[in-house]
């Protein structure tokens, strides 16, 4: 069964939609090269006001960095295993000295610059600079990521209904980490069977088997690590008395403990981006940072990260709700479980997106935006009693747009996506991405195009880190 076009009861009035029910899901990892083909990326510079690094293809360090001292931050008390990490920081200090004549800048300028050199010829970086080339409105460099389009997607699987999927980073403060890249997936990833992405945050996450659909909680299972060093896998969790101690923002630290003898590990998805001595380092917002005795990394070990820094994860099948999942994926916040609508305030609270009513500072920063009244582009995945997936997407336009004067606002709020779903008959359901990042696509064609404004009278499509892909499922 393909796409049908509904109206249903929203909060406050009636909703336009669309639904495909009983669906099989496949989270497809979004690629691309630099180079004139991803020239477009350009647009975020006028987003955030800001210069747009690419740094897509190479993964560790080269050579050359580290002859000239650039594999490490200032005070060294950083060694960067990652050429993304490694751009994002020394981008700043170039760029400020570059553009804001910093003298204090100078002396790594010109290493920076035949960094920065040496990776645009090999493809791996490329800048973009804003329309208006006013220094004193720029919010600093920004690293971009691999990313891609959801109507090139659609286009080239036209047996399948394509649409965005769960949150990334995108705001500048939530990227201007040096560990951070806008579009960093924020939570669970399950591509093709493999854990690419951990659990993060109390937030809500949906599974499948080739058999069932479940809409879970992080309470309700385990996730484990195997470090590069270790044959065993080990629980990504943390106690006083624990060796390896983990660090996440979701109770409100934004660095770790400062302590000599450690060794903080930063993690964005499966890869630990950098290393840090001593503790204090900053908790990337969509990721964590393991803590270690520094005598645990030996100089063979030391030199095996350099080369080779990737974690695998697997969900601890004593604990898994759902047994081999090919597919995951943690968003929210949750709108039905058990039958009932649940989005009250302490359920965001409870969640991860609000403490006490405040603005955690996570990623996404901005979904409080959307509680209450607001209406936006929304969609979820809901799971009826005998545990089929199913998807709703509601077409619209943010109530920012419509104070920018571009358009009026329509669409759906969190409310109305619940009713909706309970409309449906779905027992539990939780909100996929919203706003503009929400597309919807049916045998190639759009159904709903979303993306922004960027200064013009027309939309422009964002583009993603990842897709969400669905056929009808038997």
């Amino acid at each position: 069964m393909g796409i049908e076009q509904r109206q249903g009861p929203g909060s406050k009035g009636e909703v336009t939609y669309s639904y495909q029910p009983r669906v099989s899901l496949e989270l497809r990892r979004l690629e691309t090269q630099v180079g004139p083909a991803v020239a477009d990326f350009g647009p975020f510079a006028n987003i955030f006001e800001t210069l747009v690094v690419v740094a897509v293809r190479r993964q560790c360090v080269p050579e050359m960095a580290r002859r000239a001292g650039l594999h490490q931050s200032r005070d060294r008390r950083v060694e960067f295993l990652c050429t993304r990490s490694l751009v994002n920081y020394w981008a700043h200090i170039y760029f400020d000295h570059l553009f804001l004549d910093r003298p204090d800048h100078s002396d790594e300028a010109h290493n920076v610059r035949a960094l920065l050199e040496y990776l645009s010829e090999e493809n791996s970086y490329a800048v973009w600079l804003p329309i208006e080339r006013d220094p004193e409105t720029w919010a600093g460099p920004i690293v971009v990521g691999s990313l891609g389009y959801l109507s090139k997607t659609a286009s080239e699987n036209p047996e399948c209904t394509v649409l965005a999927s769960g949150y990334s980073t995108i705001d500048y403060v939530e990227c201007v980490s040096p560990f951070q890249c806008a579009r960093d997936p924020v939570g669970l990833r399950i591509e093709g069977g493999q854990v690419t992405s951990p659990p993060l945050y109390g937030r809500p996450l949906v599974l499948q088997n080739a058999s069932e659909t479940r809409i879970a909680h992080p309470e309700e299972l385990s996730c484990l690590v195997r470090l590069p060093w270790r044959e065993d896998f080990i629980p990504l969790s943390s106690n006083e008395q624990a060796q390896i101690q983990v660090h996440t923002r979701a109770k409100g630290r934004l660095e770790t403990p400062i302590a000599s003898g450690i060794t903080d590990l930063v993690v964005v998805e499966n890869r630990i981006v950098a290393l840090c001595f001593g503790g204090g380092i900053e908790i990337p917002r969509a990721g964590f940072v393991i803590s270690i005795p520094s005598k645990v990394l030996n100089r063979d070990r030391m030199d095996a990260l350099r080369t080779d820094s990737f974690l695998h994860y697997i969900l601890d099948p004593d604990s898994c709700p759902l047994v081999t999942p090919h597919f995951g994926l943690q968003c929210g916040p949750t709108l039905v479980r058990d039958g009932a609508v649940q989005l009250s305030a302490a359920d965001l609270v409870a969640e991860d997106f609000l403490k006490e009513s405040r603005v955690l500072d996570l990623a996404p920063r901005n979904v409080w935006k959307s509680t209450g009244d607001a209406k936006a582009a929304r969609s979820l995945i809901g799971v009826d009693g005998d545990g089929r997936a199913h998807l709703i997407v509601a077409a619209g336009t943010s109530t920012d747009v419509q104070h920018s004067g571009n358009a009026r606002a329509f669409g759906a709020t969190f409310a109305d996506m619940a009713t909706l779903a309970t409309h449906e008959g779905l027992t539990s359901a939780m909100a996929l991405d919203s706003g503009g990042s929400v597309s919807l696509f049916d045998r190639g064609q759009p159904i709903f195009q979303g993306g922004d404004f960027r200064g013009t009278d027309h939309i422009i499509e964002r583009p993603l880190a990842h897709a969400l892909l669905a056929k009808s499922a038997r």
